[in-house]
């Protein structure tokens, strides 16, 4: 339109037809589009393109890009086919967030099991990179870091030495493995608790003790 309206001075039959152009692009962007497109406007396109100082081949590959963007897309049509797929997924737990997880398997899930809220609480409250001492059914003692907290459960993973994945508990699982004996504060984190369990464990062995 430019480029006509400097060849005739704003004025002429040829700054009326790169207006009719103009105003028949602008026209397919609206709800009131034609069916035809701008076939019409072919010729027009092609030598408003020219004007601009393309080539026939590359005026046509101009047009051609013009008609594509300006094809209307596909909504509801489409839309449809695609409903018994979308229906028909379901959405998985995140593996970051395993709230699925009944039970932590340090704990078995049959035990008769007690926990007092204070403990509870203590886990609740537990800081990112605590360390616990996890016993196993074999009395097996192994060392897990607290390293993610779930926004959402609230439950805790401990990971081993090696990163891996050794337990998820709630809160309240884990008081449940304090009353157990199945868990205890990581011994060489904390002296003083170290110094008691060695009390505690000397007591429960008279053999250790001196006369």
């Amino acid at each position: 339109m430019q480029q006509a309206a400097l060849r005739t001075d704003g004025a002429g039959p040829d700054l009326e037809a790169a207006m009719a152009v103009g105003d028949a692009v602008l026209a397919q962007l609206t709800p009131a589009r034609s069916d035809t497109g701008l076939d019409t406007q072919r010729a027009a396109l092609l030598q408003a393109f020219a004007l601009a100082g393309l080539g026939a081949r590359e005026a046509e590959q101009a047009v051609q890009e013009l008609l594509r963007a300006l094809a209307p897309t596909p909504a509801a049509a489409d839309a449809e086919p695609l409903a018994p797929t979308l229906t028909a997924l379901s959405l998985a737990p995140s593996p970051a967030d395993p709230v699925a997880e009944p039970l932590t398997p340090m704990l078995d899930a049959g035990a008769q099991v007690e926990f007092d809220r204070i403990t509870a609480d203590f886990f609740r409250a537990l800081a990112i990179g605590t360390s616990l001492d996890f016993v196993d059914r074999e009395g097996r003692v192994q060392a897990g870091k607290l390293s993610w907290i779930s926004p959402i459960s609230g439950r805790l993973m401990f990971v081993n030495r090696r990163g891996g994945r050794l337990c998820v508990s709630s809160p309240e699982e884990l008081a449940m493995m304090v009353w157990l004996d199945r868990l205890r504060l990581h011994r060489e984190e904390d002296a003083f608790y170290s110094a008691m369990q060695g009390v505690v464990d000397g007591l429960d062995d008279p053999g250790h003790l001196k006369p």
